[in-house]
């Protein structure tokens, strides 16, 4: 655009949306109104539409086929934005027990993939809930879902009547439990001294 704003550069109107190149620039404004009078504006700008990389699955401590018993840590790996805005934050996702998507925020403006889930977050006793993480870059721009990774709540300690109603005998005083999904493993019965079992 000419500095009569009468050439040159792309027509537009206010709140239009202009398709400006990626990639760091000065962009150039020139406005005039119908009786002739004409204003202009410069600003630098740097336009990033690449998406970050996909972070990680989400991680924690459990047991087993992934039990846990009360609240956990979801954690993951930090990635690095490829786009030059910088990273930014993380988004812990999850869903109602049973589906195998993430289509619900946990947690959002995340620093690192890192979280404790607590309460009405976690999964209902008994039940299986997935999660996921995303990420997204300073200038707006997120990354694909991470693989999906599932979760089981069992909260509720074993009790002894459930071990002698559920264990295989394998000798005269050792056997095999199970309880309630948990492989509680081998257990000595020590009736004759002490009337009760002890994990070996």
């Amino acid at each position: 655009m000419n500095a009569g704003c009468t050439t040159g550069g792309t027509v537009t109107s206010n709140g239009a949306v202009l398709n400006a190149t990626a990639g760091g620039t000065t962009l150039y404004l020139c406005t005039r109104d119908t009786a002739g009078n004409t204003s202009t504006w410069n600003g630098v700008y740097n336009w990033e539409n690449t998406v970050p990389p996909t972070p990680s699955k989400v991680t924690t401590t459990w047991s087993g086929d992934h039990y846990i018993k009360t609240s956990f840590t979801a954690g993951g790996t930090t990635v690095t934005d490829t786009g030059g805005s910088g990273m930014g934050t993380y988004t812990l996702w999850g869903n109602s027990s049973g589906l195998s998507s993430c289509n619900q925020s946990i947690a959002s403006g995340l620093a690192t993939p890192s979280y404790l889930v607590t309460g009405a977050d976690l999964p209902s006793e008994g039940q299986t809930r997935y999660y996921c993480w995303t990420a997204t870059d300073i200038a707006g721009n997120t990354s694909s879902t991470s693989a999906t990774e599932y979760i089981r709540m069992d909260s509720i300690a074993p009790n002894n009547s459930s071990y002698n109603s559920k264990c295989k005998l394998q000798s005269i005083n050792i056997c095999t439990c199970k309880y309630d999904k948990w492989n509680i493993g081998r257990y000595q019965w020590l009736w004759s001294k002490l009337g009760r079992d002890y994990n070996i």
